[in-house]
């Protein structure tokens, strides 16, 4: 059965291949003379540029953004494999200077349309002596369903290496990504996925777990070429992004996503499926840890992990001690988290003024009872989640975020209480639900979002199984998080992806 399936998979692509290609050769590896043989090839060609190093001052773009009619569109796009000689045969150099917005600090920036497949493969991009923004070297924007990224070595780049943003689906697949200093290698993102903005149309749209529609990121080395302690980042992800991470061998470096939180409007990311992979890291720092979850849900087995990690994998809502714009704090108030409304306590500060810890004299309280809870200071309309309570004594989660009213402190005779949420937006073990649309996002209320647990098996730490750990109350084993337990129904997509089986036809990997 999974034959024929993988068999049909393969005619439904193949569909969108023309019946001839031409191979259209750059008279060099300069930018400019690619970009030539770019405008001039048709759809199903490939462009390929000639062994040697290359030093790109601009960047090579497929597909332009024009305003017609008084809005923006992309015109230009192309089904196209722009293919070198080979890993450390072509070699591009990245010189582009920053520019002032610092969003166009590519050396590619490639559109996609849907349709229209889109390939690069065979080279090696190294960082320059240019410091760059953040965004990346290569962009991958657009519908395309049909994208791979292959056999290309990102050498020690001043920014991320690929950044892979729209409605789009693909794989990335024998690369290698050395990384200095803290740079992510990839990011992922679906912020315009079925035709909404800000990742919320993937919010809305049906989990699709084991299908074709995500990021496939596959049999790649991923490593920190600055040591262990630069915590680089594998993947990262929000603006609803879904990726699969699997088979890949991992050096010093972590895994995980952002939330519906310190990106702004932007949502979290929605799911993440890793497995197979090997982990190893020799970090003595306590905060090694192989990777995390802020939001969404999650797969994570058979990934073996060696090495000096102080955990497997934590999951964590940050709006639970942060109030982040446009969604508030996720602390029993906020209006697009499901609340119980509940006010568990009330009383004043009896300490002294500036104090980082509430004293409330004559309480009797359970030393840990409030742990989790949120405790909001009255007259500053601010809160934070408690880490740990005595008697009449609390104490509050650190924050490294900046508060608008200052450090989290109290002053005598100020007034609390103690709420919590039920479930915050976009959490942890939280999947579809209601469309939010706008800059204000609408309707600002909670979207009814379907509980999709995170399920965790098979995963060792030196030799002993390991597991996800939560620091939220409202996150809960047996509830949004399973160890030990296999999703039930799940069965991985096809691997190896079958786009690399088509692409490979059209020019075989060098």
């Amino acid at each position: 059965m999974r034959g024929l399936l993988l068999i049909l998979m393969l005619a439904l692509l193949a569909c969108s291949w023309p019946a001839s290609a031409a191979t259209i050769a750059a008279a060099s590896g300069e930018v400019s003379d690619v970009q030539k043989a770019v405008d001039v090839a048709c759809d199903g060609d490939v462009v390929a540029i000639p062994a040697g190093k290359y030093v790109w001052s601009q960047a090579l773009k497929i597909g332009t953004s024009k305003q017609v009619a008084g809005r923006w569109t992309v015109v230009g796009q192309k089904h196209l494999t722009l293919q070198g000689a080979g890993i450390d045969r072509t070699i591009i150099v990245h010189e582009a200077p920053p520019h002032p917005n610092g969003i166009d600090d590519s050396l590619m920036v490639i559109h996609t349309l849907e349709g229209k497949p889109l390939r690069i493969t065979g080279m090696t991009i190294s960082g320059g002596s240019v410091k760059v923004g953040e965004l990346a070297a290569v962009r991958l924007l657009g519908t395309s369903k049909q994208v791979r990224v292959d056999h290309i070595k990102f050498d020690c780049l001043p920014t991320r290496a690929l950044y892979i943003n729209g409605d789009i689906y693909g794989v990335v697949d024998h690369c290698q990504f050395l990384i200095k200093g803290w740079k992510q290698a990839i990011w992922v993102g679906h912020e315009s996925w079925g035709g909404h903005r800000y990742g919320d149309g993937s919010w809305a749209s049906p989990l699709a777990l084991g299908t074709e529609k995500a990021i496939y990121i596959e049999d790649n080395l991923f490593r920190s070429e600055e040591g262990p302690a630069s915590a680089s980042a594998t993947v990262d992800s929000w603006m609803g992004g879904r990726f699969v991470f699997r088979y890949n061998r991992v050096e010093n470096m972590t895994i995980g996503n952002h939330g519906t939180e310190s990106s702004g409007r932007w949502r979290g990311c929605f799911s993440m499926e890793i497995y197979g992979n090997t982990f190893r890291r020799t970090d003595p720092l306590p905060w090694a840890n192989l990777g995390g979850s802020r939001s969404g849900t999650c797969v994570l087995f058979d990934n073996v992990a060696t090495g000096s990690y102080n955990s497997f994998f934590v999951v964590d809502n940050y709006r639970e001690f942060h109030h982040f714009e446009p969604w508030g704090a996720c602390d029993g108030t906020g209006p697009y988290d499901d609340n119980d409304g509940v006010v568990y306590e009330t009383g004043a500060h009896s300490g002294p003024d500036g104090a980082s810890v509430l004293k409330a004299s004559g309480k009797q309280w359970k030393p840990g009872q409030w742990v989790g809870y949120s405790i909001h200071n009255l007259r500053r309309g601010d809160s934070c989640r408690i880490a740990a309570n005595t008697e009449d004594t609390i104490s509050v989660f650190p924050d490294s975020y900046t508060r608008k009213a200052g450090p989290f402190v109290w002053n005598t005779g100020e007034q609390f209480k103690i709420m919590k949420a039920k479930v915050c937006l976009d959490s942890i073990g939280r999947s579809s639900g209601l469309l939010l649309s706008g800059d204000i996002p609408l309707p600002r209320k909670w979207p009814e979002q379907k509980l999709e647990p995170l399920y965790c098996w098979n995963n060792t730490l030196n030799g002993k199984k390991a597991g996800i750990t939560s620091r939220s109350i409202l996150v809960q084993h047996g509830r949004e998080y399973y160890n030990e337990t296999p999703r039930p129904g799940y069965k991985p997509y096809a691997y190896p992806h079958p786009l690399i089986e088509l692409f490979e036809k059209a020019a075989p990997a060098r």
